[in-house]
């Protein structure tokens, strides 16, 4: 198996760390909407759920927020 190069691994973190501060920021704005009076308050904590579940499950794209 050929190791893979310095400049790919480096971009691949940098990939990762990008989609984490996108993540904390989507997180962050969407805080409140978890709290118990909030309108399809299931809903943000399942979208929320699977924003804290990145990068794990990441497929280049991120989960959909429900609707207001």
């Amino acid at each position: 198996v050929e190791k893979p190069s310095e400049e790919l691994l480096m971009s691949l973190y940098n990939g990762v760390e990008m989609m984490r501060e996108t993540r904390d920021k989507l997180l962050k704005e969407s805080d409140f909407r978890a709290l118990p009076d909030f309108p399809n308050r299931s809903e943000w904590v399942i979208y929320r759920q699977k924003l804290r579940d990145l990068p794990e499950i990441w497929n280049g794209e991120y989960p959909t927020p429900p609707t207001l």
